[in-house]
C-alpha cells in the first residue's frame, strides 16, 4: 500500500504484481488526479470550491492515479477551509484508512516480515515508513 509515494512505479513491478499494489490518493478520483499530489491537490480542491473531498483507495497501474478504484472515503468541506485545513482533515482520514486496510491486508499474513522486506527493497522506503508500520502493527 502506498501513501505519499510520489514516483511512478516501474512497469516491471506493476506487471509482476497486478491488482496487488494499492495507493491512497488525497482526492476523490478522477478529479484532482493525474499525478497531482500533496498541497497542490488541496489548493486545487479549495480553488474549485468543492463541497467535499476525500481519499481514494485504488489499484496502481502503469499510469498515475488511473487504476481501478477500490473505495472512496469522503469528508465535508466548509467554504472557509484553507488548503492547510483540508490537508489536516485528509491526514486524519488517511491514518484511519491506512490502519483499517493494513489490518485487512496483512494481520493474518504469516510472512509479514518478508512482505515488509520486499516493499522496502522494491520501493526503497526510508526508516520513517518502518517506524510508522510499527505503530500500526497488528
Amino acid at each position: 500500500m502506498l501513501a505519499g509515494y510520489l514516483r511512478l512505479i516501474p512497469l516491471a513491478i506493476v506487471a509482476a504484481y497486478p491488482k496487488r499494489i494499492i495507493n491512497l490518493h488525497p482526492a476523490l478520483l478522477p478529479k484532482f488526479g493525474k499525478g497531482m499530489h500533496g498541497m497542490h491537490v488541496h489548493e486545487a480542491v479549495a480553488a474549485a470550491g468543492e463541497a467535499e473531498t476525500g481519499i481514494t483507495v485504488h489499484y496502481v497501474d502503469e499510469q498515475y492515479d488511473e487504476g481501478d478504484i477500490i473505495a472512496q472515503f469522503k469528508v465535508t468541506l466548509e467554504k472557509s477551509d484553507s488548503p492547510q485545513r483540508i490537508a489536516e482533515k485528509l491526514q486524519n482520514l488517511k491514518r484511519n484508512i491506512f490502519r483499517r486496510w493494513w489490518r485487512k491486508l496483512f494481520c493474518n499474513c504469516n510472512n509479514l516480515p518478508q512482505v515488509l522486506l520486499t516493499l522496502n527493497s522494491i520501493l526503497k522506503f526510508q526508516h520513517g515508513f518502518n517506524l510508522w508500520l510499527e505503530a500500526i502493527s497488528c
